[in-house]
């Protein structure tokens, strides 16, 4: 597998009588290979292992500075987890060689949602899912957010062996955010569109590509005389089978 991801994150904030904006971007290249363990009625267990990865930021005109970030490359790179995926395409880490997953990797594995559709469907035919946002390195922490997204059954190819899906999604909260200074608030408000191609002879998805784009707000208490902070974060991804 093949993942290619862009996060471009903006701030801006009001100096004096000026928007002062910040644009960082970071690309991601993983390659990782999986491997199907045993398979029963409860899902399948598998053994996913991250080959490399490469990580690189760029500067606002998009240049690319080929800057490596240690933190992200020794988090990810030869990773070896132990899954359980679900009929319906849910994900449950079992183990991690080592136990050196970290929090963030841990979290965002056993919160994949589920994806398929848990009866019969026919093209044209639609489903809801739901999932909460786990905060980053806080277990047990409120969630960051929460997802729900409208899944579609486009077409199948010939002879039904492919299964095309388009999905689109809300992402929302509205809360104080408990490690803030009290009265700061925070607003985060966001959509998610995308397409899978699914291989129904294999179970697997051969081809993955989404957008996220997620808006937030941060407002100081009355009578600060700090401006108001916005941040747009825009996630691009690319999974596809090789």
């Amino acid at each position: 597998m093949r993942l290619d991801q862009q996060v471009e994150m903006s701030g801006t904030s009001r100096v004096g009588s000026v928007d002062s904006t910040v644009t960082v971007i970071t690309v991601t290249r993983v390659l990782a290979h999986s491997v199907v363990e045993r398979r029963d009625s409860a899902g399948t267990r598998m053994l996913a292992v991250t080959d490399s990865v490469l990580v690189s930021g760029a500067a606002k005109d998009g240049r690319l500075n080929g800057t490596p970030a240690p933190t992200a490359v020794g988090g990810l790179q030869g990773r070896r987890v132990q899954l359980r995926v679900a009929p319906d395409g849910a994900t449950e880490v079992l183990a991690e060689e080592g136990d050196r997953l970290t929090p963030e990797l841990r979290a965002l594995f056993a919160q994949m949602p589920a994806t398929l559709p848990r009866g019969v469907v026919t093209v044209g035919d639609t489903w809801v899912r739901k999932m909460d946002i786990p905060t980053a390195g806080q277990p047990g922490a409120p969630s960051a957010g929460r997802l729900k997204a409208t899944f579609r059954l486009d077409s199948l190819t010939r002879g039904g062996e492919l299964a095309h899906i388009s999905m689109r999604g809300q992402l929302s909260r509205q809360r104080a955010q408990p490690d803030l200074p009290d009265g700061l608030q925070f607003t985060m408000t966001g959509f998610v569109i995308g397409t899978m191609a699914f291989d129904r002879r294999r179970g697997w998805l051969t081809d993955a590509r989404t957008t996220l784009t997620v808006q937030s707000l941060v407002t100081p208490p009355a009578g600060h005389a700090a401006s108001p902070m916005r941040v747009r974060m825009k996630v691009t991804q690319w999974l596809r089978a090789m």
